[in-house]
This record gives structure tokens, C-alpha cells and sequence, in this order.
């Protein structure tokens, strides 16, 4: 006796197929920032970009040491 997943549907039609096709659409324009539900902030995001750049420069630095 098999047992039917009732979170299953059993057809799906066009307009499901066309409506799963926008949120996939939607999600992949989505900014990275926007997914979280939080709203971008220039200042933010220069610090992370100056972080990351310091960071980078000292991976070099101890790169070039070895």
C-alpha cells in the first residue's frame, strides 16, 4: 500500500510552472543584501571593501616573505 505526500501536488499546470518560474526570476535579481531582508549601506560596504583590502595586502606581504 503506498501512501500519498499530501505536500505533493499531483498535476502541475502552466500557470503553476509560469508562477515558480517568476519567484526563481525574482530571487536570482535580487541583490545579495536584499535576500536578508536588509537595505544596502554605502558605509558598510566601504569598510568591508577596505577590511578586505587589508587583508589581501597582508596575505601578499606574507606571501612574499616566504
Amino acid at each position: 500500500m503506498s501512501v500519498k505526500d499530501e505536500t505533493t501536488p499531483t498535476s502541475t499546470t502552466a500557470e503553476d510552472k509560469k508562477q515558480v518560474l517568476s519567484e526563481v526570476q525574482e530571487e536570482e535579481t535580487k541583490a545579495p543584501w536584499e535576500e536578508n531582508g536588509e537595505e544596502f549601506s554605502p558605509e558598510r560596504a566601504w569598510k568591508l571593501i577596505q577590511g578586505l583590502r587589508a587583508d589581501n595586502a597582508k596575505l601578499k606581504e606574507r606571501l612574499g616573505a616566504c
